[in-house]
């Protein structure tokens, strides 16, 4: 077995370090983990290659376990174990698609060489889990790791595909050539250093489930802009626009352009049953009201019909919340507030409202 050693990249170490406190890990309690395997099933193939990163005394370092063939995995595998063991807490263990791939495969071969798995004492923290729920909104060709590492401007030294690196080991079991095994340990080291990096991607929910702050309603022509402050700072700028909506999110600022309604809509009144249809005039009244009016001129009100009328400048609200809530017909899921109401909004109120358009936005964009 050849174990190494070494410092992270102080650049490297200094995103980390923002990275984990904004989203709130213990660097001392957190793991960056990849493994390298032979095959994608455990049955019938080996994991040779385990790369970590983790936080001691002096900072930020990474460690590699790498098995020189076949009969050296299970060394790894025990040296792994045993890291993973010296954690009093639960751990917090950073990876990508390990939920599916990595941890069942150590887990598999944990117990092909009957080792008594440490995995049980962790939380896994899944990038790839949490990159598709933000997919809508990044719109990125695929959610590979190195697609997202590229979106957040991470360049890695290795352009090795995991194909090639299998067909690499075979090669070097043959050959023992250092070159060959140099180039497998790079291609590991810029895993775990990309997925360090790629971890900030998980700013992104963090930031739009959280408060916003310091909220601007200012009505500009046709839209309604909306300016905010973000409790987290995102890894990148995003600009998407999706029906005459606009969501731009930019260090810890977001602003959305959110399109008015100019015309005339309707209220329409739950309990129909207790209101009449006026004919001539195209609204609904009620029974009390509707006893003094003439027969001819008078029908029991429907939900369609039981409606008053409103003319002026509305604002579009994906979930209703916001009362009086006009609609064009009864049967929109669609309901507008007035452009007055807004204003008058709770600090609350307006982070629900925000929240319910940008929901919108990402269900659209799915």
């Amino acid at each position: 077995m050849h174990k190494t050693t070494h410092t992270l990249n102080k650049n490297i170490s200094d995103n980390l370090d923002k990275t984990l406190i904004l989203l709130g890990f213990s660097p001392d309690s957190t793991i960056i983990f990849d493994i390298e395997t032979t095959t994608l099933s455990p049955r019938s193939g080996i994991c040779y290659l385990i790369g970590v990163i983790y936080h001691n005394n002096s900072g930020w370092e990474y460690i590699q376990w790498f098995a020189k063939n076949a009969a050296e995995e299970e060394s790894i595998l025990y040296a792994f174990n045993n890291f993973i063991d010296t954690y009093n807490t639960t751990l917090n263990v950073i990876n990508f698609n390990g939920n599916t791939f990595d941890i069942p495969y150590v887990s598999s071969r944990f117990r092909a060489h009957n080792i008594t798995s440490a995995f049980d004492n962790i939380t896994s923290i899944d990038i790839y889990n949490h990159a598709r729920k933000i997919q809508p909104l990044l719109q990125l060709e695929n959610l590979h790791q190195k697609t997202i590492e590229v979106f957040l401007n991470y360049q890695r030294l290795d352009l090795l595909s995991g194909r090639e690196l299998t067909k690499m080991y075979r090669e070097f079991n043959i050959s023992k050539d250092p070159e060959i095994k140099r180039l497998i340990l790079q291609h590991n080291l810029d895993d775990i250093q990309g997925l360090s990096m790629a971890a900030s991607i998980l700013l992104y929910e963090k930031a739009l489930d959280n408060n916003y702050n310091n909220i601007t309603f200012e009505l500009n022509n046709s839209e309604l802009i909306v300016k905010c402050t973000l409790e987290y700072s995102v890894p990148a700028h995003i600009h998407k626009n999706v029906n005459g909506y606009t969501l731009i999110l930019d260090n810890d600022m977001l602003s959305l352009a959110i399109p008015v309604y100019n015309g005339e809509l309707k209220y329409f009144y739950k309990d129909y049953k207790d209101y009449y249809y006026l004919i001539n005039e195209d609204k609904a009244i009620h029974k009390s009201v509707a006893a003094y009016v003439d027969p001819h001129y008078r029908t029991k009100a429907t939900r369609q019909n039981c409606y008053n009328k409103k003319a002026g400048t509305f604002l579009p609200q994906p979930e209703e919340m916001i009362a009086p809530a006009f609609k064009t017909t009864c049967d929109d899921k669609m309901s507008y507030c007035e452009f007055e109401q807004i204003s008058k909004l709770t600090p609350d109120t307006a982070n629900k409202y925000i929240k319910s358009v940008i929901n919108y936005m990402l269900f659209i964009l799915r």
